[in-house]
């Protein structure tokens, strides 16, 4: 074989090999202070509570962006088996310029819950969306949601932000997976598609 002949197939070969690449997920978690949730006033501000309800105190989040699918685990300081509903809030904001929540309502005694995600830019409530799939550990403190890609029109790329919301007695209790205080508007970096 010629010396021409030799590199020519060796670039071939370069170049198969770089398109056969695996594509993987990308992923992030936040790691959130323990012992950091607060209480809604009337007034739109924020309370400190040292004694927190049970299901509210996140640890962390971590988001894996696959190709067919988003997997969103939340692990809680604790994940008592109470009747208590509480709910995951995860905001997505795609590359196209959307912003979904992604809500999960979820009661550890019973071991259920649903999803429902809302595109924010059209307001109303949010869908339930019947193709995600929950898991709860309490005794891991672990929720693990899976949703389709498909159900927030297949971004490219998203951040989001992450928060733990508890409703007890008519006041609402909020951990902000981003920060130890409420109200946080910092996002994750760019999650793209694997």
């Amino acid at each position: 074989m010629s010396r021409m002949a030799t590199k020519f197939l060796a670039f071939v070969v370069f170049l198969t090999l770089l398109g056969a690449t695996p594509a993987y997920a990308e992923r992030a978690q936040t790691t959130d202070y323990a012992n950091d949730v607060w209480r809604l006033e009337e007034d739109a501000s924020y309370t400190y509570v040292p004694q927190a309800p049970l299901n509210s105190d996140l640890l962390s989040v971590s988001v894996d962006h696959r190709s067919t699918d988003v997997i969103i685990t939340a692990t809680y300081a604790e994940l008592a088996p109470t009747r208590i509903w509480a709910e995951l809030l995860v905001r997505l904001h795609s590359d196209s310029g959307a912003a979904y929540a992604v809500r999960t309502d979820f009661s550890v005694k019973d071991s259920t819950g649903r999803v429902s995600i809302q595109n924010l830019a059209y307001g109303g409530p949010g869908l339930d969306c019947v193709t995600c799939t929950i898991r709860l550990s309490d005794a891991r403190n672990l929720l693990k949601v899976r949703l389709p890609r498909a159900a927030i029109d297949d971004p490219a790329w998203f951040t989001y932000q992450a928060s733990a919301l508890v409703l007890l007695r008519k006041q609402q209790w909020v951990d902000d997976a981003f920060s130890k205080y409420a109200g946080s508007e910092r996002h994750s970096h760019k999650l793209r598609a694997g």
